[in-house]
């Protein structure tokens, strides 16, 4: 095995770029990607990896045969086939680092796959976008190996982070980052669509601006967020309903506004299940709130 070999499994976007800023003279990094076997799209994929001095190769078994580290860089959709086909030719020693963007429980059944192949496996959560950052963008690993990988892959130039030695918990981070992110860019559509629509663009930015600069400001946002929704989450899904009909009537669909109006209701429903009492809680502690409405933890 040689011990300055890593493959990459997919040489897409994030594929492409870490595996290009690795390769050097004493880095030696290889590629399969399922575009070599299409006989037009494989040339651009092999002078992708040459321009790149990526050694493409015609099987997933060629590409991890020396590797030291095994980097599955594919769609989500592909994840748990791609673990299935590197578990069928893995080696003892050899380390698999899948860092697509998949569920905790698509990664723990990678972690299953390979570790009865005799492989390691850490899963990586990549909490940035690659082309933002390149080799440095943050990754949070886990795993029983992520400590000792993150301290060798940091050695490579990665911004490597581990934090947990059970794999789960860095996908669930990342997930749940997007909720937000991702949810955040959808209702940024929504949002200023509508604002579009009406001709109140740029009042609505002018409004958002300056409520965001008090929230970058303020000692406990979360407590504040969730705090608004346990005191007056009713109100507010009612209000959230009149925004829907204000969208409707502006030609934009409502999907992000429709289902903030059922959760803010379903939250109060769950506080009065429990018997939660808003004035009751105070302080509020948000994390303790959630706690108490989390039936798994009774």
């Amino acid at each position: 095995m040689n011990e300055a070999t890593i493959a990459f499994i997919g040489f897409g976007e994030a594929g492409g770029l870490l595996g290009g800023a690795l390769a050097a003279p004493n880095v030696r990094v290889t590629m399969y990607d399922r575009q070599l076997d299409d006989a037009r799209a494989a040339p651009a994929m092999r002078d992708k990896a040459a321009r790149l001095n990526v050694q493409a190769v015609p099987t997933l078994a060629d590409a991890i045969h020396d590797a030291r580290w095994i980097v599955s860089a594919v769609t989500a959709s592909s994840d748990a086939d791609v673990a299935a086909a590197v578990a069928a030719c893995i080696r003892p020693g050899q380390t698999f680092i899948d860092i697509n963007s998949v569920s905790p429980a698509m990664k723990q059944h990678g972690q299953r796959l390979i570790e009865a192949a005799g492989g390691h496996y850490v899963e990586s959560a990549v909490m940035a976008p690659v082309p933002s950052y390149g080799l440095a963008v943050p990754m949070l690993l886990g795993g029983p190996q992520a400590e000792p990988v993150a301290r060798e892959l940091n050695g490579l130039g990665f911004n490597a982070r581990a934090v947990s030695n059970r794999v789960g918990v860095a996908s669930a981070a990342k997930m749940c980052r997007s909720v937000m992110i991702k949810g955040i860019e959808a209702l940024t559509v929504e949002c200023l669509g509508a604002a579009r629509a009406y001709g109140a663009d740029t009042l609505v930015l002018v409004s958002l601006r300056q409520t965001f600069d008090q929230f970058a400001t303020s000692p406990d946002l979360p407590g504040y967020l969730i705090g608004r929704v346990a005191e007056h989450g009713r109100r507010r899904a009612a209000e959230m309903r009149e925004v829907c009909d204000t969208l409707r009537e502006g030609g934009v669909a409502p999907e992000m506004s429709a289902a903030s109006a059922r959760v803010q209701d379903r939250f109060v429903d769950r506080m009065a299940a429990h018997g939660l009492d808003y004035d009751a809680l105070l302080p509020f502690d948000w994390a303790r709130v959630l706690d108490l409405l989390d039936d798994r933890r009774r």
